[in-house]
């Protein structure tokens, strides 16, 4: 698939979640910025694999299950692994793709544990802010190994550490206590708010950072 082809799908789905977003995520911009570090990804895969296809997918830590469907557009399988209590929320998004539902799978367990996947091989394995919440790495570098096929890939995403830090002492220097505590009690609700009160910093924030540094890290 050409990259401008690519593109237009990815909008499409970005465009069908973005009013919705409350049904999958607490963050408004979750799809968004999800579709556009996707796109950056694919950029730099296609340097590796020009064809940028491939016959099974796996996602470890898939979450809602939105990247599942951007994968989907590449790929002839996907499967997802995540918490058995996020399953359900990918459920009811791949649900809304019936044309598709029978080529997304859906696992609940662990990145350190995927004994669940036993048989299975994946061409391409992927990690998208995945790393930094498992128990052990090694343990899970060990697993996903395991599960790849011959000339099998593994990609992983993780925050980038000085772009994401720099950002968030700027945030949380130059806006002040009450305007915090104002956004998180919008984006994360009372409860969340009360527990943590002032100190919210939003999560990957595509207003903030330098983007042409996150677009070369990629």
């Amino acid at each position: 698939m050409d990259q401008q082809t690519l593109v237009q799908k990815v909008r499409g789905l970005w465009d069908l979640y973005e009013p919705i977003y409350q049904e999958f995520t607490p963050y408004p911009l979750y799809f968004e910025v999800r579709s556009v570090e996707f796109l950056l990804l694919t950029l730099r895969l296609r340097q590796q694999f020009p064809t940028l296809h491939w016959n099974h997918v796996l996602e470890v830590g898939c979450g809602c299950g939105f990247s599942l469907q951007l994968w989907n557009l590449l790929a002839d399988e996907v499967s997802g692994v995540d918490q058995p209590g996020v399953i359900p929320t990918a459920e009811k998004l791949a649900a809304r793709h019936p044309e598709n539902r029978e080529r997304v799978h859906l696992f609940g367990g662990a990145g350190e544990d995927l004994s669940m996947l036993a048989g299975q091989r994946f061409d391409l394995v992927v990690t998208q802010y995945a790393f930094e919440h498992f128990q052990s790495m090694e343990r899970a570098l060990e697993q996903i190994h395991g599960v790849l096929a011959p000339g099998g890939c593994a990609v992983h995403v993780l925050p980038n550490i000085t772009d994401r830090h720099a950002w968030h002492i700027i945030y949380r220097t130059e806006t002040s206590w009450w305007r915090r505590l104002r956004e998180s009690w919008r984006r994360r609700g009372k409860k969340a708010t009360l527990m943590n009160p002032f100190t919210y910093t939003p999560p990957h924030d595509p207003t903030r950072g330098d983007f042409e540094g996150e677009h070369a890290n990629y």
